[in-house]
């Protein structure tokens, strides 16, 4: 017998028992935690049955039935830090319980986690009958989400890699001390962690450069068959199209050059910027998004995480930005808030570092989301500045780190850039969900995109 409270006089006192049973055919047991009670079916000396079969970092499921009630269906709340993420109802048929003579047998609840629930916060979901304040007892949660909550702090709620960490400079010094890196790659992994942000000067060779963009201007002039463009030309309104030359002095960027270019490829995964990448990743680092730009994209400061999406860590990503040519002020130059990758996390709906465009709110949350990046600037004193890189300038930024585009005052410059998101070889970008096509796989960096079948693709040498 397990009881439930019940708030009197905004105090809370033991209330009359609510029987809670456990039907033989199953083995974990519905059981009442012991927070207030307000209403119906919360009501004492009701009959609950049922069992927890499911509890684990995928999801929860079970059934429960209100024994002479059968007809009453429970509505649950799926609760995660004291806020309301989902609701499922106990109606699906269960022949067993049925059987076993508990009125019609629909009465089972299920509810799988979206990929946004991490490891952590599947340790802290709970299951209420809505609205009361009557929950289900949970059974013990499950060792990936126990372990996930009882490792180091990491500055997001989602967790990070190992830089993201509390312990990340013993980490960074034991590495050190064992000659895994050296003095100006733990110089460099030191700043970046502290800015959000490195610059490595002369990253490219300018000759390597020259052939990206020589390979640019072919792609603009005869486009592969297959090769992509992504442009808010001429409406404003996301599209992804074959390349179209006239659309290349607005808002529109080339994607995945890299399966085109060798060039690119060069670029993309050079040794200094590999060997940066592989220490934080921990991992050889896999290329999986390019975008190539003409002029400044002026796009409002913003963080990949919302956008740029891996699986299993959202902050298991980072990104470089290659200067094509010199770059000038006044051409929509990059620019960033320093130390913005340490701000509390955004939740989107409350819950998850993506954002769903599919939310009938989305636009107004996205709106939120932006204003959100200069709040915390102002609060926690981020200091906006840009890069104007020379040719072959790269920069690395972080997975959180607030980015955008300066605004174009001189609309007659062009400002070439090479921009490209990485994730670690063992993660998998979420585009792997609908399709994975063909990648290349070199000693020092995969390469795989959500456009093209790179291994099929004749790159340009």
């Amino acid at each position: 017998m397990l009881q439930a409270e019940k708030r009197r006089g905004g105090k809370t006192t033991v209330a009359e028992s609510a029987e809670v049973s456990v039907l033989p055919i199953r083995v974990a047991e519905v059981a009442v935690k012991e927070v207030p009670a307000a209403s119906p079916p919360a009501a004492p000396g009701i009959n609950v049955r049922g069992a927890f079969e499911r509890f684990d970092r995928h999801g929860i499921s079970g059934w429960i039935t209100i024994v002479g009630a059968s007809e009453m269906k429970p509505l649950l709340d799926i609760v995660l830090d004291g806020r309301t993420i989902a609701q499922c109802r106990a109606e699906n048929p269960r022949d067993d319980v049925k059987e076993s003579g508990f009125g019609d047998g629909r009465c089972e609840f299920r509810f799988d986690f979206p990929p946004e629930i991490s490891a952590g916060d599947a340790a802290r979901i709970r299951v209420r009958f809505t609205e009361t304040d009557l929950y289900l007892g949970m059974p013990e949660a499950p060792p990936a989400a126990r372990k996930a909550a009882s490792e180091a702090t990491y500055s997001s709620h989602f967790g990070g890699l190992w830089i993201d960490r509390s312990d990340w400079v013993v980490r960074l010094a034991e590495r050190h001390r064992l000659g895994l890196v050296s003095d100006l790659l733990a110089e460099r992994i030191f700043r970046f962690v502290r800015d959000g942000y490195l610059v490595i000067e002369k990253a490219v060779p300018e000759v390597v450069v020259d052939r990206i963009v020589a390979d640019l201007e072919a792609f603009w002039a005869n486009p592969p068959p297959t090769m992509r463009m992504e442009t808010h030309e001429p409406d404003g309104q996301l599209r992804v199209l074959p390349p179209d030359i006239s659309y290349r002095g607005g808002r529109t960027k080339l994607l995945d050059a890299f399966a085109y270019s060798a060039a690119a490829r060069a670029a993309i995964s050079a040794p200094p910027v590999v060997e940066f990448l592989h220490t934080i990743f921990d991992d050889k680092p896999q290329a999986f998004q390019s975008l190539t730009f003409w002029h400044g994209s002026q796009q409002p400061m913003h963080k990949d995480t919302a956008y740029v999406r891996v699986d299993g860590n959202p902050l298991a990503l980072a990104a470089t930005w290659l200067a094509l040519e010199d770059i000038e002020q006044g051409t929509g130059e990059l620019q960033y808030f320093v130390g913005s990758h340490r701000a509390p996390d955004y939740r989107f709906g409350g819950v998850s570092k993506w954002m769903n465009t599919a939310d009938a709110d989305y636009g107004a949350e996205h709106d939120k989301f932006l204003a959100s990046l200069h709040e915390d600037a102002r609060q926690y004193n981020h200091t906006k500045t840009s890069f104007l890189g020379r040719k072959g300038d790269l920069l690395i930024w972080h997975a959180d780190l607030a980015h955008g585009g300066s605004p174009v005052t001189r609309p007659e410059r062009t400002r070439l850039s090479l921009v490209t998101h990485f994730c670690p070889a063992a993660n998998s970008p979420f585009f792997y969900r609908q399709q994975k096509l063909r990648e290349m796989d070199t000693p020092s960096c995969k390469f795989t995109s959500q456009h093209s079948d790179i291994a099929a693709t004749p790159a340009v040498a």
